[in-house]
């Protein structure tokens, strides 16, 4: 078997709020809504060859029960691959809330980790030590 791609499709409160970020940050173009204008329940968007997903708590909750008080956020990070990554960190560190400055991986990648669900944030959230599931693990 031969994996085609991975779309990650991420549950937010505010659809059109994280669509905004992605489009005016990250440069995302969004490529399909539901419902097509007004408050969104679900949007696709892209950038190059990279896609994503974002789908609203009531949406998904709807759509999957066992998610719909799950906590949003924390359990999951995402690298893009980029080409100027200065240049977004530059624009980024202004929208969002940096939860770990720009530095080297030990796995030789340099990156910069930011919390960029929605402008509100849980505080306790952003302490990795808090990024578990409801098992602690």
């Amino acid at each position: 078997m031969k994996l085609k791609k991975l779309t990650p499709n991420l549950m937010v409160e505010d659809v059109n709020e994280t669509v905004g970020f992605y489009q005016e940050t990250l440069g995302f173009e969004p490529i399909m809504t539901i419902p097509e204008a007004g408050k969104f329940d679900w949007a696709m968007m892209k950038n190059g060859d990279v896609e994503i997903m974002f789908q609203s708590r009531k949406s998904l909750g709807a759509e999957i029960t066992v998610l719909s008080d799950a906590k949003i956020g924390g359990s999951f990070t995402m690298y893009i691959d980029v080409e100027e990554i200065q240049e977004l960190y530059s624009q980024v560190k202004s929208k969002a809330l940096i939860v770990q400055d720009m530095h080297d991986t030990f796995y030789v990648f340099r990156c910069a980790k930011y919390y960029a669900v929605n402008s509100e944030h849980d505080p306790e959230l952003l302490k990795w030590w808090n990024w578990k599931d409801e098992k602690g693990t």
